[in-house]
């Protein structure tokens, strides 16, 4: 994968008249926008390419990696926030109330005992109430 990132980076800073290759800065910048603008198809883009030129000028422990990660998780919340929208309609229009068993069942259950596990301890859980 480290591979294939420095090739797109190497790739794009040589396509690219000298000194017009985006940086880190400007990438996050475009993403922002792009996400102001509620196009999140193209912020995903280009902060992915920040988190991958942020890996190569300043390493996988920067804060400026950190800071690409954390914004491509939000992205892919918001992302995923809209395609469960999309299927509960799509659904819906079907009749049907969820999904079937399967990823997406197993997600939501893999999330529900994470939650469970930050219970503080000696509260009492909501089956254990009734």
């Amino acid at each position: 994968m480290l591979t294939l990132s420095l090739l797109i980076v190497a790739f794009t800073q040589l396509a690219a008249p000298p000194g017009s290759a985006p940086t880190y800065q400007a990438l996050m910048a475009e993403a922002l926008s792009s996400y102001q603008r509620q196009e999140y198809e193209q912020a995903i883009v280009s902060t992915q390419h920040a988190m991958t030129l942020a890996r190569v000028e300043y390493g996988s422990r920067s804060l400026e990696f950190a800071d690409a990660a954390g914004a491509l998780g939000a992205l892919y919340r918001v992302q995923a926030k809209d395609l469960r929208a999309l299927a509960a309609s799509i659904r819906s229009a079907h009749g049907r109330q969820g999904p079937r068993l399967g990823i997406e069942s197993e997600v939501f259950f893999s999330e529900v005992d994470e939650n469970k596990q930050r219970l503080p301890t000696g509260e009492p859980s909501v089956e254990q109430e009734r």
